[in-house]
């Protein structure tokens, strides 16, 4: 075991000083980000080193003193393959990513058992290259980060010394691809409401809904109808939603469209049919605040049904494509809509989440510019 300090070249006759360290038969660099001179060093420079230098020592310290430390070795020794899934179900994890997470876990380990003390850098590189040979880039990182969170809280509790996906190098670990989404145009969505499946009506109406008010799913199957506030504004009537969104837990007031209204009419006619009093307007939908319980599995169930019937290509049947479908169709339709006010339609924090829907309005540039009128610039002149 070995912590040593080294210096790596950067612009303006300068050096970054790392610690290079060795430890457990694994090797990786752990930054300082401290910058010094390496020609011309100043007496600040020189108190710099100094202070790298006790960090050195005291990383090498720590390091010596988890050789040292009185670790459990059952728990160092404990299958990891058994205790993930027992360790998701306690914490109340139970989502598709960590099912799928723990599915491929399985995979590569073949049958096999995986002590902790055997998750390394080594076996994170591999469980990486076999994740990108079944999972897309992005899919795998958050596979990827469903283990990490895992290995973090296994580290508290004494099953192992370090969380070995924070020593893989940054250079190494995986970036996220930045993804255009692929909404449902308006012919589809058409398509959609054209076609009829054996499916509950309230389901369909749910999702039609969602797609002309951009709801999330978990928003929608917990939505009163006491946020639902009709007004009067310049002599019409509004609908006007309020709710404070699931994730980002801000309260919004945001205005329906026609379409997501005439919605909302159906429901409460159906629910006056049904003798239903309770406060939510897909009340059959509602999961307790779940973000993919056995309510929404169910509902998948019946949406994908129901997009093969209306030949919907399978990536835009999903929920959430709902979101993505109604900030493209308001971008590309509404004269008065911009990034922004999209941006609060959405319920996002800060305009940077939509930044994702920037090639809609570039596109409307193009149209725009198009547009322009054109001259012959190769007619015949005469000469003043």
């Amino acid at each position: 075991m070995s912590v040593t300090l080294r210096e790596k070249k950067i612009n303006g006759g300068k050096v970054s000083l790392y610690l290079d360290v060795n430890h457990n038969g694994e090797r990786w660099p752990e930054f300082l980000k401290i910058h010094i001179s390496k020609k011309k060093p100043t007496d600040d420079d020189k108190e710099k080193r100094r202070i790298a230098n006790e960090i050195r020592a005291k990383r090498e310290n720590e390091l010596l003193s988890q050789n040292n430390a009185l670790v459990d070795r059952g728990k160092q020794n404990v299958d990891f393959v058994t205790w993930f899934p027992e360790y998701i179900k306690e914490r109340g994890l139970n989502n598709t990513h960590n099912h799928n997470t723990i599915r491929h876990v399985k995979l590569f380990c073949n049958g096999s058992p995986l002590p902790f003390c055997r998750i390394n850098v080594n076996w994170i590189r591999s469980f990486t290259k076999y994740l990108l040979k079944h999972v897309s880039n992005n899919t795998a990182i958050h596979y990827l980060k469903n283990v990490s969170c895992a290995l973090d809280d296994a580290m508290r509790a004494d099953f192992l010394l370090q969380n070995p996906i924070k020593k893989v190098p940054r250079h190494e670990r995986l970036k996220k691809e930045k993804k255009l989404p692929d909404p449902l145009t308006l012919q589809e969505i058409q398509r959609l409401a054209d076609t009829r499946v054996n499916m509950p009506e309230e389901y369909r109406q749910a999702y039609l809904f969602n797609c002309f008010s951009g709801l999330r799913w978990v928003d929608m199957n917990s939505l009163l109808w006491e946020t639902i506030i009709v007004k009067t504004v310049q002599g019409q009537e509004a609908w006007l939603m309020q709710l404070t969104q699931v994730k980002t837990k801000e309260p919004e007031y945001a205005p329906l469209s026609e379409q997501a209204i005439e919605i909302l009419k159906e429901r409460r006619k159906a629910q006056e049919k049904e003798r239903y009093v309770g406060p939510y307007v897909f009340q059959n939908l509602y999961d307790g605040g779940k973000k993919q319980g056995p309510k929404y599995r169910n509902y998948l169930y019946y949406v994908h049904k129901w997009g093969i019937a209306a030949g919907i290509p399978k990536k835009k049947r999903k929920p959430h494509n709902t979101r993505h479908s109604f900030a493209t169709n308001l971008l590309e339709n509404s004269p008065e809509a911009d990034l922004w006010t999209v941006s609060k339609l959405l319920g996002h924090a800060d305009i940077t989440a939509t930044q994702i829907y920037t090639h809609v309005r570039d596109f409307k540039r193009l149209a725009a510019i198009k547009g322009m009128p054109s001259i012959n610039l190769n007619s015949s002149y005469k000469t003043a």
